[in-house]
């Protein structure tokens, strides 16, 4: 589980708020975003913005900042992927490639996509949520699913 990219800081921020990532340390579980992703729209949602740098500074979220390669394969992966997904989101398909480190979206066209054309483990919020409450009980602590899901 330990390694996740992400393209929306507002989905780790929830699960952060949700209180779920306070049994896990960052050997545990980190959260890796481009630094083009995590900027866009940080700055207009303060709550996430504040939530975002507690994650920072607890070291469950990682912001990355791609060399002159990897924004190569994000130029060309861009023009290749038009319309479908726009410059921040191929940012973390090249990091999730590059890496080897699982991504987590909503975009089931995102999901399908890196799983097809990249053979990235794709996941959604609702597969995170499952293994993150089964680790927790795993660690002798009783969390409702269900509650979880309708909290995120």
């Amino acid at each position: 589980m330990n390694n996740i990219v992400i393209t929306e800081i507002q989905l780790a921020a929830t699960f952060y708020r949700s209180g779920l990532l306070k049994y896990f340390n960052s050997d545990e579980l980190a959260f890796h975003i481009t630094d083009i992703c995590y900027k866009h729209k940080i700055l207009a949602i303060n709550n996430d913005r504040l939530t975002a740098q507690k994650m920072v500074d607890a070291g469950l979220l990682k912001v990355v900042t791609l060399d002159e390669s990897q924004m190569g394969e994000v130029d060309r992966l861009h023009h290749f992927y038009k319309p479908q997904f726009i410059v921040k989101t191929v940012t973390a398909l090249v990091l999730a490639q590059q890496t080897g480190y699982k991504l987590l979206s909503q975009d089931d066209l995102l999901r399908e996509t890196a799983a097809h054309d990249f053979k990235i483990r794709a996941i959604n919020k609702g597969w995170l949520i499952e293994i993150l409450v089964n680790e927790i009980s795993m660690m002798g602590e009783t969390i409702d699913v269900d509650l979880v899901k309708q909290i995120i």
